[in-house]
């Protein structure tokens, strides 16, 4: 009896929940207003860690629209690692200790639980909003701008844009203006 692969465990658990396998390690879905992946990443020396992604479709047409020249290069805004997910701290799959079943199940405990709260757009603020206060992730601050919008909270959405930093390039710059332009949001004051 052969034993199972990681990447043929994980297939076995993500394919009935509608994910197909692209390349050799990325599984992918669209689904509910919804592009979800998942991949196995090996890193030398560590082993294989699991990646989560998700990105809402209509705030992704909503960016496209405000911005159509400018709205490339922000595929996910929502990335998570299955090891932190499970905690506390990130974790690797290694061959020699871990069985490929024990992978998949955290993937079917942890991670496809994390992408349906995820689909709610109140989870989603709520998870964009730990990294995208301090401009950290440029890609979590314009799609938490754009979910405050269409909770109806685009005067807050407007000061989550007000003052980009000077470090962000004339690209992001572009975005948040264009942003700001299609909210209908009020001029600012300069920065303090």
């Amino acid at each position: 009896m052969s034993r199972k692969s990681f990447t043929a465990a994980v297939n076995d658990v993500l394919e009935p929940a509608g994910f197909t396998l692209e390349g050799r390690a990325t599984w992918k879905r669209t689904a509910g207003g919804y592009r979800d992946a998942i991949s196995l990443q090996t890193i030398q020396g560590l082993g294989a860690v699991v990646n989560i992604y998700s990105v809402d479709l209509t705030s992704e047409a909503i960016l496209d629209s405000c911005a159509p020249d400018q709205s490339g290069g922000l595929m996910y805004p929502v990335y998570e690692r299955l090891g932190l997910l499970m905690g506390p701290y990130d974790r690797a799959w290694r061959r020699e200790r871990d069985r490929p079943l024990d992978l998949a199940a955290a993937i079917e405990n942890h991670a496809l639980p994390f992408l349906d709260r995820m689909h709610d757009l109140v989870q989603r603020m709520g998870y964009l909003g730990t990294g995208a206060r301090k401009w950290r992730e440029f890609t979590e601050v314009v799609y938490l701008a754009i979910t405050l919008h269409r909770l109806g909270e685009t005067e807050q959405a407007c000061k989550v844009l007000a003052h980009p930093p000077r470090r962000l390039g004339d690209g992001g710059r572009i975005k948040v203006a264009a942003l700001r332009d299609c909210f209908g949001c009020p001029p600012v004051s300069p920065d303090p």
